[in-house]
C-alpha cells in the first residue's frame, strides 16, 4: 500500500526534467551529465515527496500489528541530498527517527548490511528477507522490502521490519493431537522456530536429524506417507507442509 501511495504520488515529469529516466540502480554515483541545477531542483522535489510518504508511512505502521521498523531509500543515482527516512519502534513507544544507512560505503555484495536495499532489486519485486537478528530495534526480525520504478526508473526501496514473534507468537498456538507440535524451517532446512528452543535463539542448528529430513528433497511426505525418525530414544514421525 505505501508503495503504491509513494510510487502514485511522483511525477514523471519531474524525473524527465531532472535527468534521471531509466536509472536502473546499479551504481551508487549520480547519474553524469546532469547539471546542478537539475540535481537542485529535483532534490527538493523529492524532499517534498518524502515528507508526504514520510507522514502516511508512519501512521501506517503505528497500525499494524508487529511492525518494528519502516523505510524509505532513494537510489543515490538520482539524489544527492534528499536520502530517505528511517524509523524504528522500541518496545510500545513511538515511532523514533534514525540516521540512514549510506549504502554507497557498502559494496552491493555484502548482504548483512545493505541486503535489504540490493536483494529486492536484483529480484525485481517485492522480496521478504529470511529473519535475521537486528541492532536496531534488536531481536530477531523479517523484513518485507519493495523496490519502486517509475517510467522504468529505479526510485527506491520501501519496506519494514516486523518482529519475529509475531509469527512465532501464532505457530506456538498450534497443536497436533496430544503430543504434536509444529516447527517453522525454510527450503533449506535451517530452523526458526521449534517449541523446544527459546526464539532468541532461532535460527538453531541444534537438531541435525531433523534439518537433515527436511532438507531432504528426495523424501516426499504428506499425512499419509510421514517421515519417520528417533530422537532421544524416542520415536517420532513428521509431516513437511510447504508454503
Amino acid at each position: 500500500m505505501m508503495a503504491g501511495i509513494a510510487i502514485d504520488s511522483l511525477d514523471s515529469q519531474a524525473l524527465i526534467d531532472g535527468g534521471v529516466i531509466g536509472a536502473a540502480g546499479s551504481g551508487t554515483l549520480e547519474i553524469a551529465g546532469r547539471s546542478d541545477k537539475q540535481r537542485q531542483e529535483l532534490d527538493r522535489y523529492f524532499d517534498e515527496h518524502l515528507d508526504l510518504v514520510e507522514l502516511a508511512f508512519k501512521s501506517v505502521a503505528n497500525h499494524t500489528n508487529g511492525v518494528s521498523t519502516c523505510y524509505y531509500r532513494i537510489n543515490p543515482e538520482i539524489t544527492t541530498t534528499a536520502k530517505g527516512f528511517y524509523y524504528s519502534k522500541r518496545g510500545t513507544h513511538d515511532f523514533e527517527k534514525l540516521n540512514l544507512t549510506e549504502i554507497e560505503a557498502y559494496d552491493p555484495g555484502d548482504l548483512e548490511q545493505v541486503g535489504w536495499y540490493y536483494i529486492p532489486l536484483n529480484n525485481g519485486g517485492p522480496t521478504w528477507l529470511k529473519p535475521y537478528n537486528t541492532a536496531n530495534p534488536g531481536g530477531m526480525v523479517m523484513s518485507y522490502a519493495f523496490p519502486m520504478y517509475k517510467e522504468d526508473t529505479f526510485i527506491g526501496i520501501i519496506g519494514m521490519d516486523i518482529k519475529f514473534e509475531t509469527l512465532t507468537n501464532q505457530i506456538e498456538k498450534f497443536t497436533d493431537f496430544k503430543t504434536g507440535y509444529f516447527v517453522l524451517t525454510d527450503e533449506e532446512g535451517k530452523i526458526y522456530y521449534h517449541p523446544e528452543v527459546a526464539v532468541e535463539n532461532v535460527p538453531v542448528d541444534a537438531l541435525p536429524e531433523v534439518m537433515n529430513l527436511i532438507s531432504a528433497q528426495s523424501e516426499e511426505s504428506s499425512p499419509d506417507n510421514p517421515l519417520r525418525f528417533t530422537r532421544n530414544g524416542i520415536k517420532w514421525q513428521m509431516t513437511k507442509l510447504a508454503f
